[in-house]
């Protein structure tokens, strides 16, 4: 549902998109809700609606139920409501996700596997290097590099991040390892899609959480 979404988007533009939440299983009402809630944008809404049949099979006389269920012969599971009574249109709640530079550093940290990132190695992708494609690691190197989904669109938007929050042209290490752990572990414990930093040696290491795996599997 998702994808059919963002392929409308890209073909039409700024559209509306009504979801038939009473029809279907219960799986694709979950997914319509859920869409609304996580995609929805100003100008391109998301609304789910239900409809209210105008009679139920339950509510008919028992002759008329025989005479329903004769309609559609050997089918186990005919209709159970039919007509239409009225429309009611649900306006969920719009959930809050994290800014999008943080999922393009989670996605990073879940393309380094068990053994995750360092906080220095965090540090290299707010690097002007990671445009070039060569920062001198080979982890960073081999995220940056490889057509897994880090695009140099997403680089750019985490290096101009980082030079937003700089107070000088010129930062030092411990400022970059400062804004890294305020700005991205903080924010990423707090969402609890990182589990927390693990000392190896002189160095710290992060890693994905379920809750992270889980967010960039639904493929924001």
């Amino acid at each position: 549902m998702k994808s059919i979404i963002t392929c409308e988007r890209e073909q039409y533009g700024d559209v509306k998109f009504y979801i038939n939440i009473s029809s279907g299983s219960t799986m694709g009402c979950i997914a319509g809700m859920t869409c609304a809630m996580m995609l929805n944008k100003d100008n391109s809404k998301i609304i789910p609606y239900y409809v209210i049949p105008e009679y139920g099979y339950e509510h008919l006389p028992d002759g008329e139920k025989e005479k329903y269920m004769s309609k559609y012969g050997d089918i186990d599971t005919p209709p159970r409501t039919y007509g239409v009574r009225d429309v009611k249109f649900i306006y969920p709640l719009k959930v809050n996700l994290p800014r999008e530079e943080l999922l393009i550093f989670l996605k990073c940290i879940e393309l380094a596997g068990d053994r995750g990132l360092s906080i220095k190695e965090l540090v290299l992708l707010t690097k002007e290097e990671v445009l070039n494609g060569s920062t001198g690691n080979s982890i960073i190197d081999g995220i940056i590099n490889n057509d897994n989904g880090i695009t140099k669109d997403d680089l750019e938007k985490i290096v101009k991040w980082r030079r937003s929050g700089m107070v000088s042209s010129k930062p030092s290490s411990h400022s970059d390892i400062v804004w890294i752990n305020k700005n991205v572990i903080e924010k990423l414990l707090e969402w609890e899609l990182i589990k927390e930093p693990e000392k190896i040696g002189r160095s710290r290491y992060v890693r994905i959480s379920e809750n992270g795996k889980m967010l960039l599997d639904y493929g924001l």
